[in-house]
């Protein structure tokens, strides 16, 4: 090809997300020739072949390089090429990156078990097959029963902040990227190759792509993945509610009533993002009278924690459901939702202040979640706020790592029916939270959940530590799941607005409970997006153009 392609599909993918089958699937459709073209290994191999004398990846050569792969490894007018998060912070974070994402086709491809994606690494790595046919690495690394335990929660640790990475350059860049999870890619493939050729504007080889599809098969080591950490689960999930020191000590002697002190913790234990995300939310909150009507019939977060919600059993409930999920992915309103099907009663039982008002309500003398009192206090959320043998509950991760990295968090995981609620589009969900916390509104009715609202700040490095707190909500989560073996029920905020019966359905299976089908219909009927959405566009005005600077900045 004489002259560079004219369009570019950035495929953003973790490790064993299915991404090498993918690029088999576009290469036959005819969507390119993709491949990690910003991997050392491979561009030494091209520099090798086209008989080059400095690394193609060098700050002197890369521009070249680009150019080169748009002309020489694309295919109908597209260049496509496979890319990790630790590629594009070694190699891309500086002009080259931008003007290659600048009008690209983002792809994320997205696997959603991260514990069946962590078994699949440390198998690979052990015998050195990256892929379903031959060794790519010239020495495999030691067997992962050899290796220590620290060493393997860093391998998930990296699988974990991959995905991380490209959610944060996401909200930087303000890219609402084609979001495919690895379930969907196995499940119809050609429908995510459509989807992909439809963004370009690129017809596709159907009898190509349809013999490759055919063709597919599972690698033959997949039946190695469970052994690789059977070894290992009891130490990992061991070290899944072990305490920081730090943090351990100074939360036992400050232990009380006045949890505002958990922020001075927070920092003094070296994790100021949870920090941060704590100095909003740990603010004194005056409950306001409406400023707006609102339906008594869809519960906003306030009327939820009310007292018409209490229940009084004599025995807790034997089944919990504990949805894991970010701010602004739409868990209020699968929490109506749960709770208008039968489906237990869910709340942010592990935030403070829904604690504290619990505390006044119940007259409890000691903060229900200090030290002392939070296992008492989650036998107490059992007969109290359960329904149906049901007792759910909405937990974001800072939550778990303040005050269930214990025992009593232990207990609470134990047989768990875990949702894992999951926004794709961070960007979105970027604007939504500065909106909120703009506003005071959380929620959709017009009440304020904080006392005093205040405009987001905007300053670019206060912005981008909110978008780190969100990102890492997600992060930390998957890491949990790994650390536990835990295969949650994935459920992106997208699927909980365009089917929300099908995703209570498909909870309500898995705790074997059926549902109230008219409530959950009439609670449906009265979702509508909240009135102070439009605010959150203009939330990020200010700063986009600051935040794509930053993100290429070494």
């Amino acid at each position: 090809m004489t002259r560079p392609t004219q369009q570019t599909i950035i495929l953003c993918s973790a490790p064993h997300t299915g991404s090498s089958d993918l690029c088999q699937f576009l290469t036959a459709a005819g969507l390119g020739i993709p491949r990690e073209y910003f991997n050392p290994c491979y561009a030494g191999r091209l520099m090798a072949r086209w008989g080059l004398g400095e690394h193609l990846l060098s700050e002197t050569v890369i521009s070249s390089y680009i150019d080169v792969l748009r002309r020489k490894r694309a295919k109908a007018d597209v260049f496509v090429t496979e890319l990790r998060y630790w590629q594009f912070e070694a190699f891309l974070r500086n002009r080259h990156g931008d003007a290659l994402f600048k009008d690209a086709c983002v792809v994320h491809l997205f696997r959603s078990d991260i514990d069946a994606q962590f078994a699949s690494l440390r198998s690979s790595i052990a015998i050195g097959q990256r892929d379903y046919s031959r060794q790519q690495i010239s020495r495999p690394n030691p067997p992962p029963e050899t290796q220590t335990v620290e060493h393997a929660i860093a391998q998930l640790q990296s699988l974990a902040a991959e995905d991380a990475g490209f959610r944060m350059l996401f909200g930087l860049l303000g890219i609402r990227p084609i979001f495919i999870t690895t379930e969907q890619l196995i499940s119809d493939p050609e429908v995510v190759v459509a989807l992909i050729s439809r963004a370009v504007n690129v017809s596709i080889n159907e009898n190509a792509l349809k013999n490759v599809i055919a063709s597919r098969s599972q690698y033959l080591h997949a039946a190695d993945r469970k052994l690789s950490v059977n070894g290992i689960r009891h130490a990992l999930k061991g070290r899944a509610f072990i305490k920081r020191k730090l943090l351990h000590r100074l939360l036992t002697f400050w232990r009380g009533q006045d949890v505002r002190r958990i922020w001075l913790v927070q920092f003094l234990s070296n994790d100021f993002r949870w920090a941060w995300s704590l100095r909003f939310l740990l603010r004194p909150i005056r409950l306001r009278e409406p400023t707006a009507k609102f339906s008594d019939l869809r519960p906003d977060m306030i009327d939820l924690l009310g007292p018409r919600f209490d229940r009084d059993s004599p025995a807790p409930a034997q089944r919990a459901i504990i949805l894991c999920s970010a701010p602004r992915t739409g868990s209020t309103e699968l929490c109506r939702f749960l709770t208008a099907a039968g489906l237990g009663i869910p709340h942010e039982y592990f935030s403070p202040f829904p604690a504290g008002r619990l505390m006044t309500r119940w007259s409890l003398k000691e903060h229900p979640l200090s030290e002392t009192s939070i296992a008492s206090y989650i036998d107490m959320l059992r007969r109290r706020r359960a329904n149906a043998d049901v007792f759910a509950t909405k937990l974001q991760y800072w939550q778990f790592d303040a005050f269930l990295r214990n025992r009593h968090g232990d207990a609470l995981f134990k047989d768990a029916c875990v949702v894992h609620l999951f926004r794709s589009d961070v960007v979105a969900q970027f604007a939504s939270f500065r909106s909120a916390i703009a506003s005071g509104h959380w929620d959709y009715s017009r009440r304020q959940q904080v006392a005093r609202p205040r405009p987001p700040p905007r300053t670019v490095g206060a912005a981008i530590a909110q978008l780190q707190s969100l990102v890492a909500e997600d992060a930390g989560f998957r890491k949990l799941f790994g650390l536990l073996g835990i295969r949650p029920i994935f459920i992106t905020t997208e699927q909980l607005f365009a089917d929300p019966e099908a995703v209570v359905a498909s909870i309500a299976r898995a705790v074997n409970v059926s549902i109230n089908e008219n409530a959950l219909k009439d609670m449906i009927a009265l979702s509508s997006p909240y009135t102070h959405a439009a605010g959150a566009k203009s939330a990020m005005n200010d700063i986009r153009h600051a935040l794509r600077e930053r993100a290429f900045l070494k």
